[in-house]
């Protein structure tokens, strides 16, 4: 989202309501969301809804520029709702 638009929970109410809809409607048993660790705002989603921190995945990401950044990992199970 453009900056203007950050911080109104858009993105969790997106990421919510996708949620739903896979758990009840397409019969999903997880989710998983990945972020780099340094950015809290996106670690702060799925911490919000409820995902359960896994741990981190060791330069799990490439980013532009040809660096590697270590990934957090959530998930949450239908079990879990």
């Amino acid at each position: 989202l453009s900056e203007k638009h950050q911080g109104q929970g858009i993105v969790t109410n997106s990421v919510e309501k996708l949620c739903d809809f896979a758990f009840n409607d397409q019969g999903l048993n997880r989710i998983q969301i990945k972020c780099a660790v340094d950015n809290q705002p996106s670690r702060k989603i799925p911490e919000r809804l409820g995902f359960k921190f896994e741990g981190i995945e060791r330069d799990g990401e490439l980013l532009s520029g040809g660096v590697f950044t270590d990934i957090a990992v959530y998930s949450k199970l239908k079990s879990d709702l």
